[in-house]
């Protein structure tokens, strides 16, 4: 399944990549199910309405891909899409520990929470019993791979050709952004007040087109799936910072804490290019 993503105009690319967030938001309704969002019902038939859109995705992308003439170069289409071995131990821990440290103000908060409250050395903190429940697998493993697969592998191979890299990493995540107004839609149904729906709708873009813009970078830094599902992972576990949890601890510790987010932000943005560096990820595939 070797295939080349050429470029037939702009406007075409991003018009396919529309369909795939068409496709995949779709696939969330199409169900037939008016239950809410965490019922077992309705988290099974999406979590199986996403795999098939993630079937569907390099399908297409493997009929958009085919060369035009022999003389062309031209790589596996699972190599395109970041499945590979080459580097594949390193990018699934060096963009996580990457995250980890923009999220060392957080983090700092989490364990000064688990200490207060006696949790942090307690089995029951790691043993969950719902940790394998399908509102966890939806949230933790469902959810980060296929976003991942479908609105970065997926899309970047069609985009990267026409937009070139940097444009791309900027332009994917808004699709990615504009995927999450279906929430916005289960809210309305939910008969919640319009304000609310809509300064929620747009922090929830603004949130997701940025971590989206992060991911499409390290997608197309590492060449790599594995490492921005990981990521995905860890940031639905974390969910959005708490700054205003920040006063509400003793003046030395809110002072220790609020150093921490500037030292998280700090060494993020210091060690962004060079923990990306793709010589370490073997990564031939996509140039930045």
């Amino acid at each position: 399944m070797e295939v080349i993503f050429e470029c037939e105009s702009e406007v075409i690319s991003i018009v396919y990549c529309l369909l795939l967030a068409i496709i995949y938001v779709s696939s969330l309704y199409v169900c037939g199910i008016k239950l809410p969002r965490d019922h077992p019902k309705t988290v099974k038939r999406r979590i199986a309405a996403v795999i098939i859109v993630c079937i569907i995705a390099p399908i297409l992308l493997l009929y958009l891909g085919q060369p035009t003439s022999k003389d062309q170069q031209v790589k596996g289409l699972w190599v395109w899409l970041g499945m590979r071995l080459d580097g594949f131990l390193v990018a699934a821990t060096l963009p996580l520990l990457l995250t980890m440290i923009l999220f060392l103000g957080p983090l700092t908060m989490t364990v000064i929470d688990l200490y207060q409250s006696n949790c942090l050395f307690s089995p029951n903190l790691w043993f969950d019993q719902d940790l394998f429940s399908l509102v966890f697998i939806r949230n933790f493993i469902v959810a980060p791979i296929s976003e991942e697969f479908v609105f970065r592998a997926c899309m970047l191979p069609l985009l990267v050709p026409c937009l070139g890299a940097l444009k791309s990493i900027f332009i994917c995540p808004l699709l990615f952004g504009v995927a999450h107004a279906h929430h916005a839609i289960e809210r309305f149904r939910s008969r919640e007040q319009l304000v609310n729906i809509l300064a929620g709708f747009v922090f929830q873009f603004t949130y997701t087109t940025i971590f989206g813009t992060f991911c499409a970078f390290i997608f197309i830094r590492t060449g790599h799936l594995v490492g921005i599902c990981i990521c995905h992972t860890f940031c639905n576990f974390m969910g959005f910072p708490e700054f205003q949890h920040i006063f509400s601890y003793s003046k030395p510790i809110s002072a220790i804490v609020s150093i921490m987010f500037l030292v998280g932000l700090g060494s993020f943005i210091y060690l962004l290019f060079p923990l990306s560096d793709p010589s370490y990820y073997s990564n031939s595939i996509y140039t930045l």
